[in-house]
């Protein structure tokens, strides 16, 4: 009976065993899967980490390249208002040189019917004394033409 149960034992032992063992290489199994899923996630998230630094970095300089655009515009936008208020200026200056001349030509103009009124009252006077003039003539001829049919008579 001794026997019996000493194989019995030594089957529950090496079953024991044979159990322990496949365990152990079940753990070692599992061990070996997670470090190789720890290698994968190390990689996983070093990739993750250079993707983000890729996307960080064409964000950056696009940020750069915005900044640049803006103050470039900015700049054009400076150098617009400064040729804007040159040329302000130079209309202006234009505008009042121009009211200036407008001004001076009405007067001119005012001026100019003034002289034609002139003229017009001297030559008007001009044929009122051509008038007189051809009128004594008349005259005078007559009283010659009279005075020498007077003397021939």
């Amino acid at each position: 009976m001794l026997t019996d149960q000493n194989t019995r034992l030594q089957d529950l032992l090496n079953e024991a065993l044979a159990n322990q063992e496949n365990l152990e290489r079940e753990v070692n199994t599992q061990k070996e899967i997670m470090k190789q899923m720890e290698i994968n996630r190390k990689e996983y998230i070093t990739k993750l980490k250079h993707e983000l630094l890729t996307v960080e970095s064409r964000f950056q300089q696009r940020i750069e390249y915005m900044e640049m655009s803006s103050q470039d515009f900015m700049s054009r936008a400076a150098e617009n208002l400064q040729l804007y208020m040159t040329e302000k200026e130079g209309h202006e200056k234009t505008a009042s040189d121009l009211a200036s001349k407008i001004e001076e030509l009405a007067q001119q103009k005012v001026d100019v019917i003034d002289m034609k009124q002139v003229v017009n009252n001297l030559e008007m006077k001009s044929e009122d004394y051509h008038s007189l003039i051809a009128f004594q003539l008349v005259e005078d001829i007559k009283r010659m033409t009279n005075d020498k049919s007077s003397l021939n008579s």
